[in-house]
């Protein structure tokens, strides 16, 4: 179903889970998504920073670390973005909750919310 949602819309991806985090945190995850059969890790371009506790000690949620790589897409300093969705079986968005998509971790991704993903992005065919 992941494969489908990037043959309809073309669509490229960041990875923001703790499979980013370790020397090859990135790489390792390409190479276990290749293995499993989904064919666009070449449409990857970069993952969130790990960001743990604000200066003033408040503690950030994956939502700040998406919103941290939106901000430097936006700054110039990646890929531009046009439109994004959030896919993932966790909640902690924080003010990003409007672009979560959410999955079911005991039954993965459905064809209900790949429609849903695949609405947020047009399809390219």
């Amino acid at each position: 179903r992941l494969n489908e949602i990037f043959r309809r819309t073309g669509c490229h991806w960041v990875l923001s889970s703790t499979w980013r985090n370790g020397p090859q945190g990135p790489l390792m995850t390409m190479v276990l998504l290749a293995r499993v059969g989904f064919k666009y890790v070449g449409q990857y371009v970069g993952a969130t920073p790990s960001l743990y506790r604000t200066p003033e000690g408040e503690e950030m949620h994956r939502g700040d670390e998406i919103k941290a790589w939106l901000d430097q897409a936006e700054a110039g300093v990646g890929e531009a973005v046009s439109s994004f969705c959030i896919l993932d079986d966790d909640s902690d968005m924080s003010s990003l909750m409007s672009s979560l998509v959410q999955t079911d971790s005991g039954v993965g991704l459905q064809q209900k919310q790949v429609e849903i993903v695949c609405r947020i992005f047009g399809e390219v065919d």
